[in-house]
């Protein structure tokens, strides 16, 4: 479908350039500027980039789950997207996020 095409192709059929996805993409520019701000303000602790980065990976899960498996009782799909939204916010404000070239220290 046309949501495959757009998110979720192999990475043979990316434009080139699809690496540079924080230099040319406005949207992940936004999201890790976005992300700055809650870090300078101390409403969440550690690497910008990485916080981004997660919050894109769980929003990007979220909306695949509810278009792949429009029939699963996730009940109102904006409610949906606001409770993971509201438990990702939650449960990233109590760490300290480190760049996602580190082995996290509980692994």
């Amino acid at each position: 479908n046309e949501y495959r095409t757009v998110f979720m192709t192999e990475k043979t059929k990316l434009p080139e350039g699809y690496n540079e996805m924080e230099e040319s993409n406005p949207a992940m520019k936004v999201l890790i500027s976005r992300v700055e701000a809650c870090v300078a303000a101390g409403k969440l602790q550690g690497d910008p980039r990485a916080i981004a980065t997660m919050l894109w990976a769980v929003g990007h899960g979220t909306i695949s789950l509810l278009i792949t498996f429009p029939f699963y009782p996730f009940g109102d799909p904006q409610v949906f997207v606001k409770r993971m939204c509201d438990f990702t916010l939650a449960t990233l404000s109590t760490q300290n996020v480190p760049p996602l070239t580190e082995t996290p220290v509980n692994c």
